[in-house]
C-alpha cells in the first residue's frame, strides 16, 4: 500500500510541476506575442512612412489612427499613445507627442475633428463644424446594453469577449489600469457604459485578459 501511495504522490507532483512549467511557458509566449506585435506595427509604420521625404503631419497621423479605429471616439491620451507607438509622427526634437498637442491640433482643425473635452473623433461629412453637441452613440453602448440585461450581481468577461462585443479594445485597455477606472463622467467614455448600467469594475487582470463587473446597488 505504501508503494502505491508513493507512486500516486509522485505522479501528482510531476503533474503539478509540469502544469506550472506550462503556465510559465504560456505567459512567456503571450508576452513575446505582444512584443512582436508592437515590433511589426513599428516596422510597418517605418516602411509606409519612414522612408517618405514628406513626413505625416500630426493631424494627418491623427486621421490615420482614427480612421482605422472606425471613427470611434478616442481620448487625447490614447490617440497620442497610438501615434507614438506606431511612430507616425515625431516632433522636431524627436520627442513623442503629448496629449495636450493632440488636444490643440483637434481644436485648430475643427473641420477635420470633433471634440468633447478630452475625446476626439473624425468629423462626419454631414456635421457642421460649429457643433457642440455631446457624443452620439458609442460602440461601448453594446457593453452597457449587455450589462443592463444581466440578472447576476457579478459578471466576469475576457478581453476577447468584450472586444467581439464592442468591435475591438484599444491597446490602453491592456497597458493602463486607469482605462478601467470607474468614472461616470469625464473622458473615459468606456466607463460610462458599465456605470450607467449600474455596475463597476471590481477587478481586472490585464496580463490574463479578464475583468469582473459587480453591481453597485446589490
Amino acid at each position: 500500500m505504501d508503494r502505491l501511495s508513493d507512486a500516486l504522490e509522485r505522479h501528482t507532483t510531476e503533474i503539478e510541476e509540469a502544469l506550472r512549467a506550462a503556465r510559465v511557458e504560456r505567459d512567456d509566449l503571450r508576452m513575446r506575442e505582444r512584443e512582436l506585435t508592437d515590433l511589426i506595427d513599428q516596422a510597418e509604420a517605418a516602411i509606409n512612412h519612414g522612408s517618405n521625404t514628406d513626413r505625416l503631419t500630426l493631424h494627418e497621423a491623427m486621421t490615420v489612427v482614427l480612421r482605422e479605429g472606425e471613427d470611434e471616439w478616442m481620448t487625447t491620451r490614447d490617440l497620442g499613445d497610438e501615434v507614438n507607438r506606431r511612430n507616425l509622427y515625431r516632433k522636431k526634437d524627436g520627442s513623442p507627442v503629448e496629449s495636450n498637442q493632440i488636444h490643440a491640433r483637434a481644436k485648430n482643425y475643427a473641420h477635420l475633428f470633433e471634440k468633447d473635452r478630452q475625446l476626439v473623433r473624425l468629423r462626419r461629412s454631414d456635421q457642421a463644424t460649429s457643433s457642440d453637441d455631446p457624443p452620439s452613440r458609442s460602440k461601448y453602448d453594446a457593453l452597457r446594453d449587455r450589462l443592463t440585461t444581466e440578472s447576476s450581481d457579478s459578471v466576469t468577461e475576457t478581453f476577447g469577449t468584450l472586444a467581439d462585443l464592442v468591435g475591438g479594445l484599444p491597446p490602453s485597455a491592456r497597458k493602463h489600469q486607469a482605462w478601467w477606472a470607474n468614472e461616470s463622467s469625464g473622458a473615459h467614455v468606456q466607463a460610462r457604459s458599465w456605470m450607467s448600467a449600474g455596475f463597476r469594475v471590481a477587478a481586472v487582470d490585464q496580463s490574463e485578459g479578464w475583468v469582473r463587473f459587480e453591481r453597485v446597488d446589490k
